[in-house]
C-alpha cells in the first residue's frame, strides 16, 4: 500500500533535499567562523586559525575555497584535508 499523506508529512521523513542541506549546514564557514571554530579543522591550530581570520578581515571574504592556500602556513596538503569539511556562506 502506499504512504497516505500524513505519513509522508511526519518528521521522520527526510527528503534528500533535507539531507543535503543539513550536510551544507554542517560545514564550516570560511567567512563567518571564529578562530576556535576553525580549531576544528584538522591541522588548523590556534595560529593557523588566527591566520585564516586576519587574512580575511584583511583581505575580505573568501571567494573560493582554494584562496585559502593563501594564508601563510596553509598548504596543498592541509588544503586539501580541509576542503571537504568548509563551505564558503553567501
Amino acid at each position: 500500500p502506499a504512504p497516505t499523506a500524513t505519513a509522508l508529512a511526519t518528521p521522520e521523513s527526510t527528503a534528500p533535499e533535507s539531507e543535503s542541506e543539513s550536510e551544507q549546514t554542517d560545514l564550516i564557514d570560511l567567512n563567518t567562523a571564529t578562530a576556535s571554530e576553525l580549531t576544528a579543522l584538522p591541522g588548523i591550530g590556534e595560529v593557523l586559525a588566527a591566520r585564516i581570520v586576519e587574512h580575511r578581515n584583511s583581505n575580505g571574504p573568501f571567494a573560493r575555497l582554494d584562496q585559502l592556500m593563501a594564508v601563510q602556513g596553509i598548504g596543498p596538503v592541509t588544503y586539501e584535508r580541509v576542503r571537504p569539511l568548509v563551505r564558503l556562506g553567501k
